[in-house]
């Protein structure tokens, strides 16, 4: 209002002054851009999609369904695998209905699978097989290896272990400390001897299972530790004192599966004291885990075979490692196959120094040469054996 005023002011101000050819600005108010209306384009006809018809349906025959087939026998266990090595893992019965998807390549093993979805394997003699087998079937080329056979092992075939390990010191350190006389979890010394025996399980193809999960087999270990010392009582203050020395290990190994096929193999190792007066070198506590170590082996090498005393080579415990060389030694020409094993040990920082004299007495036992410490001079005569 105050700026429309003071211009009528000016204007009459002008005008009465006679000023008359001053042009008087017009005033436009100036307002936002007024959009010129251009005309909506007209719409053009987009096709619409044409929808073709989908072509007649032409009648493809269907595969030709894979026959059923009954189990004839009184029952029939399902492998994982084809063969009497490979673990079971389930039971067909008289009459069960089974799907074949598959066959071996000599046809002595159909791979099926039953009404539950489960793929397995079963002999072609406890099922009604069509004659015309080889025609109707291709065949699976299976790769995976069964587990290791059990020597005089009347069970099914053993592919998953549960573990159970018992330690117990008695003698002298039990009378000395009742309360740590029974090891268990969370003692170290237990710690280290179950995932030791662990690892040669797992060594060995097999899968170790959680307590309290279904397994092929269990095996149980029970050890005995017996650390060798004597006590004095001192002079001047009447304290009993206890120095430890030496060790020996006892025990036994047990495997057993759910059926109750049984297995057990029991040994001991000692190890002598190093020092002339213990009570010059008085320690309160004596080392046995490798005596323990060898106690396992030695029950697994009961089960699987010499090729477990292998596994001895790869334990960072010196005392196992020597117990394992001695006894492949002791194979004599039956060690052969061990041979190259040995050698890499001898030029291998894997193995201690103070194994090297074990190393060569059993190369020299099993071959019959002696090139002494010469790693080289071994390697090169076995590789001169080789075909």
């Amino acid at each position: 209002m105050r700026k429309s005023g003071f211009l009528l002011l000016v204007l009459t101000f002008i005008v009465g002054c006679g000023l008359e050819e001053m042009a008087v600005p017009t005033l436009t108010p100036t307002t936002a851009d007024t959009p010129t209306s251009t005309s909506a384009p007209t719409a053009t006809n987009t096709p619409t999609p044409t929808i073709t018809p989908s072509p007649t349906s032409t009648s493809t025959p269907s595969p030709t369904p894979l026959p059923l087939v009954s189990v004839i026998a009184e029952e029939v266990k399902l492998r994982n695998g084809p063969g009497v090595d490979y673990p079971v893992i389930g039971i067909a019965v008289n009459g069960d209905e089974l799907s074949l998807q598959g066959r071996d390549e000599e046809s002595l093993w159909l791979y099926v699978e039953t009404s539950d979805g489960i793929t397995a394997w079963v002999p072609v003699g406890e099922v009604d097989y069509p004659e015309d087998l080889n025609t109707i079937l291709e065949v699976v080329t299976w790769s995976k290896e069964p587990p290791p056979i059990i020597n005089g092992w009347s069970g099914d075939p053993v592919d998953t272990v549960c573990l159970e390990l018992a330690m117990e010191h008695i003698g002298m350190y039990q009378v000395q400390k009742p309360e740590f006389a029974v090891l268990g979890p969370g003692d170290s010394d237990y710690d280290y001897v179950y995932n030791e025996t662990l690892a040669y399980l797992t060594e060995l193809g097999l899968t170790p299972v959680d307590p309290g999960e279904d397994c092929a087999a269990t095996m149980a270990v029970d050890l005995t530790i017996n650390m060798y010392g004597q006590s004095y009582v001192g002079m001047s203050s009447g304290q009993t004192f206890y120095c430890y020395d030496g060790a020996s290990v006892s025990g036994t190994v047990q495997l057993t599966s759910p059926a109750g096929d049984m297995l057990s193999a029991s040994s001991s190792q000692s190890r002598p004291g190093e020092f002339p007066d213990i009570r010059d070198n008085c320690y309160g506590y004596s080392r046995f885990l490798g005596e323990s170590y060898y106690v396992i082996l030695q029950g697994m090498r009961r089960f699987w075979g010499n090729e477990v005393l292998l596994f001895g080579l790869d334990s960072n415990q010196i005392d196992i490692q020597k117990y394992a060389v001695r006894d492949i030694g002791y194979l004599g020409a039956q060690g052969m196959p061990f041979v190259p094993e040995l050698i890499g040990c001898l030029s291998d920082s894997m193995c201690s120094s103070a194994v090297e004299q074990s190393l060569i007495s059993a190369l020299v036992s099993i071959t019959g040469q002696n090139f002494g410490d010469d790693a080289a001079l071994w390697q090169d005569w076995w590789d001169a054996q080789e075909p």
